[in-house]
């Protein structure tokens, strides 16, 4: 008995030592924790004061600023750095210089970029922005002798190329220093530090030489000038949605109905025809890559030949059903423009009269593992579809099949 009581003591006596080393280790842990999370709050509310205090100096320089200029007041609407504020780094954007600072006077609202780390007057703004947008508008239908000019326009300002202001700042819209002003007519004087860049649709023009384009191509401006046949493919062409490769795939889709064009890239200023070719029955046309590097009219040198390479492909993986009703015959895009352009092929809705326009595709393919069947878009009197240099195609009828599964491998 004596034993087992000494040993059960011993036990007891182990274990409130153990009990006692758990307490003072989650002691420690809670003394440790509040001060790891005290001295994280305690930094986060320096980060917030400093980031308060920047603000504010933005704010005295920004309203200092178009009261020297405009001879207005004006309110803050918002702080362009704040969306940086929460973010993992924000420790980086509080060491920037500037910070762009929405103000608001009369119902308008604009930009001011000043310094926001010490008192300054200097900066820019686009103050002028909506007005010099404006006087384009105008001087781009009185070149497109005053007919209806659907346009879009971007600015993008350099702002003395300033090393610290790339990447975070709103530098959209025309910007201009202090001692700059806009005085209603010197386009050319406010736009030649921006990035430029214009596309204007308009309906039975045809895009004469004017001194506006000869502007454009002096300040290496990127503008494209497009009319169409009818003002019903031109809205049409507006309300397709979205670019593709940077092109607009309105344009893309329509081209065919393009009457006239005036392109202004890499300061040269040219007016020629769009570039719509012709193959058999069918239209095409090349776009260039908007991500590529090649030149400006890459495009205009893609041909389309005849090669029925795209039967070894489809014969291959046992798929030569698909291409048993073909519509058309063989043919490829030339591989040496491969990553520089898309193409688009235009069919004729009345050349496939005979056919169910559900079972009608183009069949493609780059290699045995590389291959699909596009359905067409139908725009207006046209069965459109998207190719890539290297592909060899043809229209089929895949009447009675099940759709074709891609293969897209590389």
């Amino acid at each position: 008995m004596k034993d087992i009581t000494e040993i059960d003591s011993k036990t007891q006596t182990s274990s409130n030592r153990s009990r006692k080393k758990l307490l003072i280790f989650i002691i420690l842990a809670v003394i440790g924790l509040s001060g790891y999370y005290g001295y994280k709050a305690y930094k986060q509310y320096k980060f917030n004061k400093q980031w308060q205090s920047q603000n504010e100096i933005a704010e005295a320089n920004a309203l200092e600023y178009v009261r020297d200029k405009y001879a207005i007041d004006a309110k803050v609407v918002s702080f362009r750095n704040d969306v940086y504020k929460d973010e993992s780094n924000g420790d980086y954007w509080i060491t920037k210089l500037y910070n762009t600072v929405t103000l608001e006077s009369d119902g308008h609202k604009f930009n001011v970029i000043v310094k926001w780390k010490e008192k300054s007057p200097d900066g820019y703004d686009n103050y002028y922005t909506d007005e010099v947008e404006e006087l384009l508008k105008q001087q781009l239908s009185e070149s497109c002798h005053g007919e209806p000019v659907y346009t879009n326009i971007s600015e993008y300002s350099e702002l003395d190329n300033n090393n610290d202001m790339w990447g975070y700042l709103d530098r959209g819209g025309v910007y201009l220093a202090k001692d700059e002003h806009f005085d209603g007519s010197d386009l050319k004087g406010v736009l030649k530090d921006c990035n430029l860049s214009v596309d204007a649709l308009a309906v039975d023009t045809v895009f004469d030489d004017c001194e506006l384009f000869d502007m454009f191509a002096q300040i290496d401006a990127d503008a494209d000038f497009y009319s169409f046949d009818t003002m019903e493919h031109l809205e049409a062409a507006r309300e397709v949605p979205g670019m593709l490769n940077g092109n607009i795939i309105g344009i893309m889709e329509y081209a065919p109905y393009i009457t006239d064009y005036r392109s202004i890239h890499d300061g040269k200023n040219v007016h020629r025809d769009f570039g719509v070719k012709t193959k058999d029955d069918m239209l095409f046309m090349a776009f260039p890559d908007g991500n590529s590097e090649s030149d400006t009219y890459t495009y205009d040198k893609v041909i389309i030949g005849d090669r029925d390479t795209i039967n070894s492909y489809y014969d291959h993986n046992k798929l030569s059903e698909y291409l048993s009703s073909p519509i058309t015959d063989g043919y490829i895009v030339n591989e040496e423009y491969k990553w520089e352009v898309i193409v688009c092929v235009y069919y004729p809705l009345e050349k496939l009269k005979d056919h169910d326009i559900e079972d009608v595709g183009l069949a493609w393919a780059e290699s045995t593992t590389r291959y699909a069947i596009i359905p067409p878009e139908i725009v207006d009197d046209y069965a459109v579809f998207f190719l890539n240099p290297g592909e060899a195609f043809k229209l089929v009828d895949t009447k009675g099949l099940e759709p074709l599964e891609p293969k897209l491998s590389f």
